[in-house]
């Protein structure tokens, strides 16, 4: 583990002294529950669908990332420029809508016999539309849920809670699935949705200051704005180019079903697999609640990736369920170093008129990275005839990833603490219309 600063002052629950942040955040965990449920849903069912068809199941589980994915690509920079022209609550609740429809016609097509492998990609790319949307209204609505000063602690929090919900709604979703059937479980995922939808309506307006936003642009011009920041700022594409590639290379877990199989620990195993990266994930997020900040941000990420590339070789590798476990464990928690860190830089270095355009640009590297990496993963373990091959190829090239970003942006390297960049973010903020005055590094 990196090395910590141990003289700076540290609040770990400077988020929580903010009564918008606990709606925000049961709206949330609600949110992410109904999901991951979901997502264990779809990917058991298809996997049980196809499990005697000529084609192997990862090869559908592998088309199901991709229709995961396809809103994501096509989408997303619409998204952002709604988010950044609308009420982001509003538009928030709107997605809700239809993330509350989605499980539940699941549900009733589950219990009336009348889905198939097809109808099941149907609702995924429904399902998927809404999060396009849902995602980078959300994520640009934090921001004015705490002010800047706990913003760094918010974002950790809210990782620790996604990664709560990513523990709990498996493991609901597998335990009730195996006792009850997957018409229950679909059921609880749109009530969870429908509670985070009711809960939603607390949360303060989502409008947002367009006093700032450049007049006469064309809507072109400012549906690619977002790009634009993004490439501008290198520090930011460096570490979102660094996730997309670790998550591409990376995407395991679309082939859980398949390799619980191989493993013979059915849907409860399945269920403990998918929450087991939740789970480190969770543990890691609670860790850097408490500590004192990363010294070296920059370098603790690249180790982190490397990590996350090294477990998921040897998960791919493992014949033992409880090995298996501890590296899906690994993963979740390397991931989550690399996750608070990105997600920090996005909120402190993107302007807030232009938050809803950068989020979805990163929404475009990770998101759909998400689904593109599973695919990948389910079209290579095809191609070479083997899950294993599919997954061990996946994290060497991590490893691959890490050492090139490692080289061609050194800032990445020099990144120090991110209170570091807040403060210079602030700094350039205030004298960002005085000429002369010089701009603060947010790199050692």
């Amino acid at each position: 583990m990196p090395d910590h600063a141990s003289h700076a002052p540290n609040d770990p629950y400077a988020a929580f002294r903010h009564r918008p942040f606990w709606i925000y955040l049961a709206s949330y965990v609600l949110a992410v529950v109904s999901g991951a449920m979901l997502s264990f849903a779809s990917r058991f069912e298809v996997n049980e669908l196809t499990r005697d068809s000529i084609e192997r199941p990862e090869f559908y589980l592998g088309l199901l990332a991709l229709t995961g994915a396809i809103p994501v690509i096509g989408l997303s920079l619409f998204a952002g420029q709604l988010v950044d022209l609308i009420d982001r609550k509003r538009l928030l609740l709107v997605t809700q809508v239809i993330l509350t429809i989605c499980p539940a016609v699941f549900a009733v097509l589950a219990w009336r016999g009348l889905h198939s492998v097809w109808t099941v990609y149907a609702i995924v790319l429904a399902n998927g539309v809404a999060l396009t949307f849902a995602r980078p209204a959300r994520s640009a609505m934090i921001s004015r849920i705490v002010p800047r000063g706990s913003l760094r602690n918010a974002i950790t929090w809210q990782s620790s809670f996604a990664e709560t919900s990513a523990i709990i709604g498996p493991a609901i979703a597998g335990t009730v699935t195996a006792s009850s059937g997957l018409t229950f479980a679909l059921a609880a995922s749109s009530v969870c949705m429908l509670l985070c939808l009711l809960i939603t309506f607390a949360l303060p307006s989502g409008r947002i200051d367009l006093t700032d936003a450049p007049k006469n642009e064309s809507p072109w011009r400012s549906l690619l704005a977002g790009f634009r920041f993004v490439l501008r700022t290198r520090l930011l594409f460096a570490t979102m180019s660094l996730d997309l590639f670790a998550v591409l290379f990376g995407g395991a877990t679309y082939l859980l079903p398949v390799f619980a199989d191989r493993l013979g620990v059915g849907a409860q195993g399945l269920g403990y697999m998918q929450a087991a990266g939740g789970a480190g994930a969770l543990s890691m997020a609670l860790l850097q609640a408490h500590a004192p900040p990363f010294r070296r941000a920059g370098r603790a990420m690249l180790v982190a990736v490397a990590g996350f590339g090294v477990a998921t070789i040897v998960f791919g590798l493992s014949k033992s369920f409880p090995l298996s476990l501890a590296m899906l464990f690994c993963m979740g928690a390397f991931d989550n170093i690399s996750v608070i860190v990105r997600h920090s830089l996005v909120q402190l270095l993107t302007p807030d008129n232009m938050r809803g355009r950068v989020s979805a640009v990163n929404q475009i590297f990770i998101g759909s990275s998400n689904e593109i990496g599973g695919f990948e993963s389910g079209m290579t373990a095809k191609l070479f005839g083997s899950p294993v091959a599919s997954v061990v190829f996946g994290g060497a090239a991590v490893l691959g990833v890490v050492a090139y970003i490692a080289a061609r942006f050194p800032e990445v390297r020099r990144l120090g603490r991110l209170q570091d960049v807040e403060e210079a973010s602030l700094t350039r903020t205030k004298n960002a219309d005085t000429p002369g005055v010089e701009r603060p590094a947010i790199v050692d």
